[in-house]
């Protein structure tokens, strides 16, 4: 177990508190035909993620693939008294610069960048500024690790009660919080990945867990595939939103069932399924999500069918 013992005094909850420091929602969009497009953030429960707060990036229109299109985060950051973080008490010298910036790291795709959000002294007064960054499309996989920090921006020339401050540039003086974010897998409405396959079908699921209960719910391990070779593709493309997209709806409720039906046959029944040990995130947790949030019925495969399709119909195309 690593624990990190700071040999500098670090921003506290009380000293975020003082200084009146404040972090607005992150937001997420992403473009089609220069038109923006919001995600959602739908809060989730990790038990792996315990020291932050977790979200799924979801489009509810079903358009946005992180593989292939750019996504765009924003946050707004607000010090209402700076003062409050300088001098004895504080936890930089007086004539230092601190800053805020966003951390923002993919450890599946070994990326890692910092962003600088503002800056302050002593002398500032209530600072309020806004980020705004443009995530590559597929550059980033499964999660992204979201830190906002406070960090030495500039050393100062400490006093005598200020020489147990940190006063190195580039030194980090602790979280204003840390977000979870999954981008797709867990984090999308559904996992969906695309081929080119001349002679092939328009459409397949792909099953390719070995335990329900802790192989987790991601494109490596449970998804729809389209061949996008298929005469028919331009039947289930999404660019309007799924609302307008009834060939594709029907494909997922069709791969959902699948989907359920596989997985209560990975083990004992409906009821283990339901009620058994699951990993957070494992393809048993999603199922379960499905069945238990929807009201989707999976006692049988004929009411399991129906039940999904009259959930998509209430939900999505608001028949």
């Amino acid at each position: 177990m690593k624990i990190d013992i700071p040999f500098f005094p670090m921003i506290t909850n009380s000293l975020k508190a003082a200084a009146g420091v404040a972090a607005g929602e992150f937001t997420f969009t992403y473009q089609v035909e220069g038109e923006e497009k919001n995600l959602t953030l739908e809060p989730v429960k990790l038990a792996t993620e315990d020291k932050a707060s977790s979200y799924n990036l979801v489009d509810e229109q079903g358009i946005w693939d992180p593989i292939t299109r750019c996504t765009y985060l924003s946050r707004c950051i607000r010090v209402a008294n700076p003062q409050k973080l300088f001098g004895p008490s504080g936890v930089a010298c007086r004539d230092a610069v601190l800053g805020v910036a966003l951390q923002v790291v993919s450890l599946t795709s070994n990326h890692r960048f910092s962003y600088p959000i503002l800056d302050m002294t002593a002398k500032s007064g209530p600072i309020t500024e806004t980020i705004c960054v443009k995530l590559p499309a597929d550059f980033y996989r499964e999660k992204l690790i979201l830190r906002t920090i406070f960090y030495i921006k500039e050393a100062g020339q400490p006093e005598s009660k200020e020489i147990n401050l940190a006063n190195q540039s580039g030194m980090m003086l602790g979280n204003i919080d840390e977000v979870v974010v999954f981008i797709d897998g867990t984090g999308s409405a559904f996992p969906i990945k695309h081929e080119v396959a001349p002679g092939k079908t328009l459409w397949r699921v792909e099953c390719n867990w070995d335990d329900v209960f802790h192989d987790q719910f991601t494109v490596d391990n449970v998804c729809i595939v389209i061949n996008e070779a298929h005469k028919y593709y331009s039947m289930v493309k999404a660019d309007k939103g799924l609302k307008n997209a009834a060939f594709l709806i029907d494909i997922i409720a069709s791969a959902m069932q699948i989907i359920i039906s596989k997985a209560i046959s990975s083990c004992s029944g409906l009821d283990e399924l339901l009620y058994d040990d699951a990993a957070p995130g494992s393809v048993a947790d999603a199922v379960r999500y499905f069945i238990k949030t929807f009201g989707w019925n999976a006692t049988s495969p004929e009411l399991l069918a129906e039940s999904i399709r009259t959930d998509f119909d209430r939900r999505i195309t608001n028949d």
